[in-house]
């Protein structure tokens, strides 16, 4: 580690890490090669084109805006990071012809506005707080993250990641979108739905807009919290296509179900602290029968019966509690999560 005061950096090979951080350096030496780089929050603008690195790059907060190619293991038409690769805040426009990053690449905050076709990231691909971003066809990541991103388009005909977790963002979605974990969009503007949605654990929409809406579901849990056509249009009325879940859980009791939905069982939360269970033919009963009076579709459906509420949705406790109805028809005691 070299201390804040330092400027400059003596010619060094290092097998470990070259801490640099939040000191005034504006330059390294040529024929510097270091086991790992950290250089978060300096000055430093540019790299050596012969400087080598060993593993994984920390540029969070510098005033680099590209990184030189030398950086890289190119084998054949694939070009690899030794590590994860942190460009946060960076003025960042061009990665040296980077591919393949073997670890997590933090884009929040650059100035990159596309990455090309065949992009693969083993971890977290970051595209947070850009104002636009074209994500190529086959980019693939273990998990890709973006807030407050006002642009991301993805090209081609499938998306096919581990996990998406995307807030406030807008955004363009191919046709098809797999994940081998989960779909999750809070206060999004989807400008373009995908048509086919398949996900292992889940699929979520919160707060967010759309024209709108897959033909095609399949996802172990499909949660749907105010949801709403784009511009000043109307809260969704009723919940159709070819959707099959375990679980379907909708935070407004208005909302329809459709005949070709699937689900062994529904949820409905008025709050986040209280939510109660019905089949799906009960659902389709007694849901999306009492426009603008949300309470008594669930009440009307509890009237009479034991309701069995479950701790097992939506990250609460497991177990399960029965509650009696009221006199009046009304549900008292829901159960809160604990």
């Amino acid at each position: 580690m070299i201390g804040p005061g330092f400027t400059t950096c003596p010619e060094l090979v290092l097998q470990g890490e070259l801490s640099l951080d939040h000191t005034k350096i504006t330059a390294l030496p040529e024929g510097l090669s270091v086991g790992e780089l950290d250089v978060r929050n300096t000055p430093l603008a540019s790299l050596p084109e012969d400087f080598r690195c060993a593993g994984g790059l920390a540029f969070k907060f510098t005033e680099m805006t590209a990184l030189p190619s030398s950086l890289w293991k190119v084998e054949g038409d694939k070009v690899s990071s030794y590590g994860s690769v942190d460009l946060l805040g960076s003025p960042v426009s061009d990665l040296g012809g980077l591919n393949n990053v073997n670890g997590s690449l933090r884009l929040a905050g650059t100035k990159m506005q596309d990455l090309p076709s065949d992009f693969s990231v083993s971890s977290d691909l970051d595209v947070g707080e850009l104002k636009k971003i074209v994500i190529g066809e086959r980019v693939s990541a273990n998990r890709l993250n973006a807030a407050v991103t006002d642009s991301i388009t993805f090209v081609g005909d499938v998306l096919e990641v581990g996990d998406i977790h995307l807030v406030n963002c807008g955004v363009s979605f191919p046709p098809v979108v797999r994940s081998r974990q989960s779909l999750t969009l809070v206060r999004c503007t989807v400008a373009a739905m995908p048509e086919r949605v398949d996900c292992v654990e889940r699929f979520d929409l919160a707060a967010s807009y759309s024209n709108g809406f897959p033909n095609t579901i399949r996802s172990k849990q499909l949660w749907i919290a105010d949801m709403r056509s784009t511009g000043w249009a109307e809260y969704m009325t009723v919940l159709e296509g070819d959707i099959e879940a375990e679980v379907i859980a909708l935070r407004d009791a208005r909302i329809a179900i459709g005949d070709r939905v699937e689900a062994t069982r529904i949820a409905v939360f008025p709050s986040m602290r209280r939510y109660v269970e019905m089949s799906i033919s009960d659902a389709r009963t007694y849901l999306g029968q009492h426009a603008g009076e949300q309470p008594n579709a669930i009440d009307l459906f509890a009237k009479g019966r034991d309701v069995n509420v479950e701790y097992d949705v939506f990250g609460c406790l497991p177990g399960a509690i029965h509650n009696k109805v009221g006199k009046d028809g009304t549900l008292f005691g829901f159960g809160a999560a604990r």
